[in-house]
């Protein structure tokens, strides 16, 4: 207990960068210790070694600065807590806008599903739940505000955005496909952190994240699929000889993609404005 105070002490007298670097030091080794935990299946999504650890680690590097996990929203209160099944909503909603307007401007043939699988969508929304939050104490927690706190939020932005996109196997998609995978994943983080930022609560945060990965892996998909409200197929085209999409058509592609995280991000970004003309915004974020 005294080494931790002396600890403690130590890193009060620190210097911003010091705590920065542990805490990204803490964050790799819990990562490492939960890739060795290896528990019985019916227990892995339950007690989600990797999540625990992670809140930990924030936990632990808040309460160095006499703070808690109420600086990231991340507490039993009401206000923050509906934000999580509000974020699954919005999530659902953005990416739905997504899969229609892209496969619209593809021309793709959407099918209705009438067997889903009601069982197997209940479990991939549990599992997804605390795989989304494991992606948000990662990237956006205690560093990223930190980060914040010694420059500004473009920087940060900038900095966790590209440990967001090197998070995820871009490379295999080939260039074309890694550059606009790499665009997507940006701009979804982007939504991720304005969520975060504007709500004051990383409970946002995931509850977009999860919706968003529970529709585009499993609600709104791209070939037939067992849990799919609705799936698309491509229309089989004659070729026509022509050298392939412009660079506008590609630029088109790519917010139509994306058209639902935009413009929900957009949204939660001036809600804090709008909120304080409704008078429903009297702190600061």
């Amino acid at each position: 207990m005294e080494l931790n105070k002396k600890f403690i002490s130590a890193l009060n007298r620190s210097p911003n960068w010091s705590r920065l670097i542990f805490g990204g030091v803490l964050i790799l080794l819990a990562l490492f210790l939960s890739s060795l935990i290896n528990l019985p299946s019916y227990l892995k999504y339950i007690l989600h070694t990797g999540l625990i650890l992670l809140v930990l680690v924030n936990w632990f590097m808040y309460r160095t600065e006499g703070e808690n996990l109420s600086a990231l929203g991340f507490d039993l209160k009401s206000r923050n807590l509906w934000f999580l099944p509000l974020g699954l909503l919005l999530g659902l909603v953005a990416d739905a806008l997504n899969f229609f307007t892209r496969t619209g401007l593809n021309g793709e043939v959407l099918s209705f599903n009438p067997d889903i699988d009601m069982m197997a969508l209940l479990k991939f929304f549990l599992i997804l739940l605390p795989m989304a939050a494991v992606q948000q104490f990662l990237i956006r927690s205690y560093c990223f505000k930190k980060t914040i706190e010694m420059s500004n939020v473009t920087i940060a932005n900038i900095i966790f955005g590209i440990i967001f996109i090197a998070m995820h196997n871009v490379l295999n998609a080939g260039l074309f496909g890694a550059i606009f995978y790499s665009v997507t994943l940006f701009i979804s983080h982007l939504l991720f952190s304005t969520a975060l930022l504007t709500s004051r609560t990383i409970f946002f945060a995931i509850g977009i994240h999860w919706g968003c990965n529970v529709a585009n892996d499993h609600l709104l998909v791209s070939g037939q699929h067992d849990t799919a409200i609705v799936y698309a197929t491509e229309q089989v085209i004659q070729n026509s000889g022509d050298s392939g999409p412009s660079i506008l058509g590609i630029l088109l592609f790519l917010v139509a993609s994306n058209i639902g995280y935009i413009l929900l991000g957009l949204s939660i970004w001036k809600w804090k404005i709008i909120g304080k003309r409704l008078g429903f915004s009297g702190h600061k974020a």
